[in-house]
């Protein structure tokens, strides 16, 4: 087991294979979201909830670290893309504290699931793209 250390992440801009990292961490939400998902009608109860707070764990985490790294890495170079990535981020926090409600009261739907799912990939699209946007050569 690698140990860990204190030593911070270097930035993004400093990393090879930037778009790849989101990539991964997204691709990473989006396979948690579909397990969850794919309880179905069970899904607020035992193992379905259990990965609920799985994802939501990895949801949370990974907002902290966009907003700790991609969003000063965008602040140079889109202020409307930094505004963007942080309205989502409100309403994706939004949709998970709905959501936690629904689970502590053993009401959670697949349909919100569903629709959670929906909102990160779209929005997992659009950091991608920004990011894309970002590192392209200028002319």
């Amino acid at each position: 087991m690698p140990r860990r250390t204190n030593t911070p992440a270097p930035p993004l801009s400093a990393r090879p294979d930037p778009i790849d990292l989101v990539r991964a961490r997204h691709q990473r939400a989006l396979d948690l979201a579909e397990i969850v998902t794919a309880s179905g009608p069970a899904a607020s109860q035992g193992s379905g909830a259990a990965r609920w707070g799985d994802l939501r764990a990895a949801l949370l985490q990974q907002m902290d670290e966009e907003e700790r790294e991609l969003i000063p890495f965008l602040a140079g170079v889109s202020e409307r893309d930094v505004r963007v990535i942080i309205q989502e981020h409100r309403h994706i926090r939004d949709r998970v504290a709905d959501l936690d409600a629904a689970f502590a009261a053993g009401h959670a739907r697949p349909a919100d699931l569903d629709d959670l799912a929906a909102v990160l990939r779209a929005h997992f699209r659009n950091e991608q793209r920004m990011l894309e946007r970002s590192l392209a050569p200028r002319a």
